[in-house]
């Protein structure tokens, strides 16, 4: 066990009466709570550090219901008058028709008891997320929103952060503190890193660009010792996503913010005398699939078992919590592999359906609002990290696409053809005289 050589030990020491992680963690979340009723974005970046703030021992360990209950209960309040009049769009209703046909496959799964119990954990993560993000973009100013998006997750996450690389020790590779999950601490840094590097090159002044660049450095920091492959290749697949959606400028400073970043922190990374365990684990790509990586293996397995499970029900599948009931392990790292074996190739159907109805809205989406490119790019990381890791539930980044569900429909019907979001002004947006509300 090697203790990280930053911050120095004294801090977080029993001596220091001030220092309360497990009251700071919760703390910092309340104050992200209370910030959102001004700027709802900041709503969204607590779902994503609940388990965080429980592992540092938040009063109650129910750090994720809370914060879900509170962003979902600010932003139906600020909205009330208007609910009335909320349609749904065809994305809203495919996201419904999944996660009712994936809940309801409980019902023959063969314990179906066990099956049921799963369900709540289900639908409170992925509609919490969703039901945030669809409300988020029902709000005047979607490059707005956008951007509170970005900066609750960059100023959240580097807190976090410290108190985190604070507490714990890189154990064989990885950051770890007690008997947490490492793979659960590691999933929201990625997608802060990309939002404080989105920030770097989309705030207006200097200042705030400099704030941007430091919680970049940090969260890079954090999310390579992390020692989760899934978390690099999160990081990897939204800054591609990124540089694809940002505009021509943006995307020559996305390069080489990326360059001086990663330069940067590989320096500091060396010179902290921790990279090498770490690098070993995460970079050395022959121990992929071998007998010596217990991670591989784990996943081979659990691919085999996945696959054995769809081959005995392809079409209906075996049932929610299924895989977790036969192979003893929470699910197979592989989202695919995860809905096909519970919820059979009708699940699959909704689930790539849903997908398709986001990657066409986000498509309008982001040629009238160039910002709303970090909600693409989040979306981008969390589904790659599925690929690798994480179940349905856990891995709840994906269901941000709620957020282009709610706006697009007006963008289509009030006819945006340029390239900048002042072809359509936050009166118009909202205005139910033009275009009826979504």
């Amino acid at each position: 066990m090697r203790q990280l050589p930053w911050p120095p030990a004294s801090i977080g020491s029993s001596s220091d009466c001030c220092y309360e992680p497990r009251m700071l963690a919760f703390g910092l979340l309340l104050i992200c709570i209370a910030v959102g009723w001004r700027r709802p974005g900041f709503l969204i970046a607590p779902l994503f550090y609940g388990y965080t703030a429980d592992v540092l021992g938040a009063p109650g360990g129910m750090s994720t219901a809370i914060v879900s209950a509170s962003a979902a209960a600010i932003l139906v309040i600020r909205q009330w008058r208007s609910l009335a009049s909320l349609r749904f769009t065809a994305l809203d209703l495919a996201v419904l028709a999944f996660l009712v046909w994936h809940s309801i496959s409980a019902t023959w799964m063969p314990n179906a008891n066990y099956g049921a119990s799963q369900i709540p954990n289900l639908l409170m993560s992925t509609l919490s997320v969703y039901v945030a993000a669809r409300l988020l973009g029902r709000l005047p100013d979607p490059s707005d929103r956008a951007n509170e998006v970005a900066w609750g997750l960059a100023l959240l996450g580097s807190s976090m952060a410290v108190l985190l690389t604070t507490q714990g020790s890189v154990v064989d590779g990885r950051l770890r503190l007690g008997d947490a999950s490492a793979v659960g601490l590691a999933q929201p840094y990625p997608l802060a890193a990309l939002a404080a590097l989105f920030l770097v090159f989309s705030a207006a002044r200097p200042t705030y660009k400099s704030i941007a660049f430091v919680c970049f450095i940090v969260l890079l920091y954090t999310a390579i010792i992390s020692g989760t492959r899934g978390a690099v290749l999160a990081l990897a697949a939204g800054m591609i996503t990124l540089f694809l959606f940002a505009s021509h400028r943006q995307k020559l400073i996305t390069v080489m913010i990326g360059v001086l970043a990663a330069v940067v922190g590989g320096a500091c990374f060396i010179m902290m005398g921790i990279g090498a365990e770490t690098t070993l684990r995460v970079f050395e790509l022959e121990s992929y699939g071998s007998a010596s990586d217990a991670s591989s293996l784990d996943r081979m397995l659990g691919y085999e078992i996945a696959w054995s499970m769809i081959s005995s029900s392809p079409i209906f599948g075996n049932g929610l919590g299924s895989f977790s009931y036969f192979a003893g392990s929470d699910y197979p790292h592989n989202v695919f592999l995860e809905i096909w074996s519970q919820s059979g190739a009708i699940g699959i159907f909704l689930f790539i359906f849903a997908a398709i109805l986001f990657v066409r809205r986000q498509a309008t989406a982001t040629r009238a609002f160039h910002e709303t490119a970090i909600i693409v790019a989040l979306v981008a990381a969390g589904f790659m990290q599925q690929q690798v890791s994480f179940s349905l539930p856990i891995g709840k980044t994906i269901f941000l696409i709620g957020f282009f569900s709610a706006y697009v429909p007006l963008l289509r019907g009030g006819g945006v053809g340029s390239t900048t979001g002042a072809s359509i002004s936050a009166v118009e947006l909202m205005a139910p005289a033009k275009s009826a509300r979504t």
